[in-house]
């Protein structure tokens, strides 16, 4: 690739202010006419699934660039092997902070524009570094849907692409991931909606139905201003992207409830890489797991950490279960802090640790049950090495309730709402939870054949048969694979001229249409009826009242 030209960009576009700064070790790769692949994601859980694709496609003998700020690539350093480009400050430190807050502060509109923001930085990032690539377009952009900048580029110089998606089987948070009558993703209440009237139904019904003709119409416009500004085509809908592009979807099979799918929709399962069940614990992690018969393990992801009283509640529905059973907490120095300044009673048997290797410890055979805050990555880690788990949904505000409810209606575990935590119903559900989980022989846990699954646990049963179909989905290597016959033959065959979200918004039109006339004519149906009686009747009971006077 050629030199950069300026070590310091300052941008500032349509109300992002970006600075960035390149790092003084970026590294230079001696492409020359060699044609590569393009990778890149916005930070957090989205670059995985990105990342876990590439390493496979550079296994398989690819030239693959990713494009990725520093602080994310700390986390992927230690097993990639392909070449990378590098914004050090592409995101003020600033607008993390803003992002912690948001979580446990602010309302829903204000998280989703500090976290459009967020996006948008970045893509701006990536575009601002493209001078980088210009003399050499790469031959294949694989790109997170939410990175529309990588998109950007493919149309810019025609060039194939593929987007990833780390989550459920839905195109955008505007389809339906549950149920119509459901409430609408992200809008989860207080109170329990496995036990709904008829009348919420009925409104969540209306809410969905307008939300899915509106909402896209408010965010097309500036995602226009900026792709006017590249010199490409503009988006008739938000959802455009996923309908242009092939769409890896990381569904968990199973889990899903029924949504419809374009033949450029590909569920593969977990993003997980190749080795995700090769790599080892450390010495001392390995040798208390060991030892320990059954293990419960806790962890509730780095973005939204439970409060200290629920941590406080968590810990008195552990206390009354079998003394036998041994903790793995994953808890942050602080609140362990706290917690030892709480004077709470500890949990005999337990081992408090700020960072665990997730992956590794749900693959150990000693780990019976999980209790996780309901990320689609900890779901997916525990059911393909088949744990159950207590799902504490930490917030109404993100995907974690719909997950738990998946993960329950599936019969792999229980949900729990964590901002309404009730300590005896949490307590009798992890007891529930517990339940001939396992199967000791001479002190040793073993696993049992399927034929055996009737006699055990149900949740560890379907634990099991998830397990099964998310290992059998493919993966990285089916997407890779899916990839190489992309840059062979093609994928033009699989995009419709009639893209799915119009016959979607024809289709949730007309309901919305034949429901509001059906309910109208319910509504006019006693006061014409009241009419006509009143007018067939008015001759006679004037008759009547003259005679009567």
């Amino acid at each position: 690739l050629p030199e950069i030209i300026h070590s310091n960009l300052n941008v500032s576009r349509y109300g992002s202010d970006l600075k960035i700064t390149f790092s003084p070790n970026f590294e230079h790769l001696p492409l020359g006419q060699q044609d590569y692949i393009l990778c890149t994601s916005i930070p957090t859980s989205h670059a995985n699934s990105v990342v876990a694709i590439c390493q496979e496609l550079i296994n398989r003998g690819y030239n693959v660039v990713l494009l990725i700020e520093e602080k994310e690539f700390a986390k992927f350093k230690e097993f990639w092997s392909g070449g990378r480009l590098i914004i050090p400050n592409s995101i003020d430190s600033d607008v993390s902070v803003e992002v912690q807050l948001a979580f446990s502060s602010v309302s829903l509109n204000e998280l989703a524009q500090i976290l459009d923001r967020i996006t948008s930085a970045y893509s701006w990032a990536i575009l601002e570094t493209y001078p980088i690539l210009v003399k050499k377009p790469p031959k294949f952009v694989i790109s997170d849907v939410f990175t529309r900048a990588g998109f950007i580029i493919a149309e810019k110089f025609n060039i194939p692409a593929v987007a990833t998606w780390s989550g459920q089987s839905m195109p955008s948070v505007n389809d339906f991931i549950s149920p119509l009558w459901y409430p609408a993703a992200n809008s989860m209440l207080t109170h329990n909606f496995m036990t709904m009237t008829y009348l919420e139904m009925v409104k969540n019904v209306f809410t969905r139905l307008f939300r899915v003709i509106i909402a896209d119409f408010f965010t097309l416009k500036s995602h226009n201003i900026k792709r006017r500004h590249f010199g490409v085509r503009e988006l008739d809908h938000a959802t455009d992207i996923t309908q242009k592009y092939p769409l890896f979807i990381s569904s968990p099979i199973g889990l899903d409830f029924a949504h419809p799918l374009l033949p450029s929709h590909f569920l593969i399962g977990p993003y997980f890489r190749p080795d995700y069940d090769k790599k080892v614990l450390p010495n001392d992690l390995q040798l208390w797991l060991d030892e320990a018969p059954n293990v419960i393990y806790l962890g509730f992801g780095r973005y939204a950490s439970p409060t200290l009283e629920s941590i406080q509640i968590i810990h008195l529905a552990l206390t009354q279960q079998n003394k036998t059973l041994r903790y793995l907490w994953s808890l942050s120095e602080p609140l362990q802090y706290f917690l030892e300044k709480a004077n709470i009673n500890q949990l005999s048997n337990v081992r408090y640790s700020p960072y665990l290797p997730q992956i590794e410890i749900l693959k150990h055979e000693n780990v019976i049950l999980f209790i996780s805050h309901g990320g689609f990555n900890s779901i997916a880690e525990s059911l393909i090495f088949n744990k159950p788990m207590l799902i504490i949904a930490l917030t109404p505000q993100l995907d974690q309730a719909h997950n738990a409810l998946r993960v329950e209606k599936s019969g792999c575990g229980i949900m729990h709402f964590g901002w309404n935590l009730k300590p005896i119903l949490l307590q009798q559900q992890i007891s529930l939870l517990l339940q001939n989980i396992t199967v000791n022989i001479d002190d040793n846990m073993t696993y049992p054949n399927p034929i055996d699954f009737k006699k055990m646990n149900h949740f560890f049963a379907a634990s099991h048969r998830i397990g099964r179909l998310l290992r059998s989905a493919g993966g990285t290597t089916r997407a890779a694979t899916i990839i190489e016959e992309f840059l062979e033959f093609g994928y033009q065959h699989l995009i419709f001229n009639q893209p799915n979200y119009k016959q979607s918004f024809i289709i949730y039109s007309l309901v919305l249409l034949v429901t509001t006339t059906i309910i109208t004519l319910l509504v006019l149906l006693p006061y014409c009826c009241c009419r006509i009686c009143y007018r067939k009747f008015k001759p006679k009971l004037a008759k009547q009242k003259r005679k009567a006077q």
